[in-house]
């Protein structure tokens, strides 16, 4: 957990739900909040998907930001391969979410 929000929780000023969530997660290490830091940029780069759906983070945007940032090939490689798994995972996360029916507005 964030030592903040620790502190935070120790005075009891935190006790919404989300911070027991927050308490769960993994934490990062420093040498890789730039990778957390990237994936988070190019999320917005996601294509719209029809019915709520989630498509991949294209190759396109992936290779740019490598290319602004003066990436090497090799590091291009790596950092690829990082935030395709990292999106793997959300794409993953996001088929297994049963879809909740729309229930039928009532007439007026």
């Amino acid at each position: 957990m964030y030592a903040t929000a620790e502190a935070f929780r120790k005075r009891g000023e935190f006790t919404h739900a989300v911070f027991a969530q927050l308490a769960e997660e993994p934490e990062i290490s420093k040498e890789h909040h730039s990778y957390w830091d990237a994936f988070r940029i190019l999320e917005s780069e996601r294509p719209a998907a029809g019915l709520g759906g989630v498509c991949r983070i294209p190759w396109s945007s992936i290779l740019k930001y490598a290319e602004h940032y003066g990436m090497s090939f090799d590091e291009t490689e790596r950092f690829v391969d990082i935030i395709r798994e990292m999106d793997a995972t959300v794409l993953k996360s996001a088929e297994s979410k049963p879809s909740e029916p729309k229930k039928p507005s009532k007439p007026k």
